[in-house]
């Protein structure tokens, strides 16, 4: 409870400041409060998914851990395995998996954002932070989409292609990121959106229910 006090704190401290040296302490209070947490904080993927197969890599042969996994995202489970060659420490395990995110996260608020206190709200908000604490795997793969996206227009096309290809082996579903680089072309007219999204709403309420 006093952690999420700490927060709020420098949440205040941040609206009035709003530079980027307490931006850089608030990110990391939240990285660490990610990186350290009990193994059955968030929902149960931690400790009934990822803990599991984690103790299964002791001992493991590479060849096992490919036929295994190699329908679904065989590059995490792989480097996994690389990992639990050198130490069975799963709180660093969760740490080095939730960096990228914080990492991106904070340069795309420094980059972009003019309200670094409201930025951090919507991150805590719209459910990119409570993901972290149990979507080991998803925010493995938002964190190189946010770098693909921090380097749009700014590096080689090529670049950002090998940032989204290795979102995708943390998660398959990075590859629509693809489209990032060429979001900027398509020109739509407001009577279009004005129809498009309750149309896609209607189709999400529909395809629910059946």
């Amino acid at each position: 409870m006093i952690v999420w006090f700490v927060v709020f704190l420098l949440l205040l401290v941040l609206n009035y400041k709003n530079n980027r040296r307490w931006l850089k302490i608030t990110m990391l209070l939240l990285f660490l409060i990610v990186a350290c947490r009990n193994l059955y904080m968030g929902m149960y993927d931690t400790w009934m998914v990822y803990k599991p197969f984690y103790d299964e890599m002791q001992g493991a042969s590479l060849n096992w851990v490919y036929e295994t996994h190699k329908d679904k995202d065989v590059v995490f489970y792989l480097l996994t395995w690389v990992y639990r060659q050198f130490t069975d420490n799963f709180q660093i395990y969760l740490a080095l998996c939730a960096f990228p995110i914080f990492h991106s996260t904070y340069l795309l608020i420094k980059k972009y954002s003019v309200n670094y206190a409201l930025s951090i709200i919507l991150f805590l908000t719209v459910c990119q932070f409570w993901t972290t604490f149990s979507g080991i795997r998803h925010c493995l793969a938002l964190g190189f989409v946010t770098y693909a996206i921090l380097y749009n227009g700014k590096r080689p096309f090529l670049f950002k292609t090998i940032l989204i290809l290795i979102a995708s082996c943390f998660h398959i579903s990075a590859l629509i990121a693809l489209a990032i680089p060429f979001v900027h072309l398509i020109k739509l007219s407001n009577r279009f959106i004005f129809f498009s999204i309750p149309s896609f709403m209607a189709l999400v309420i529909l395809t629910k229910n059946t």
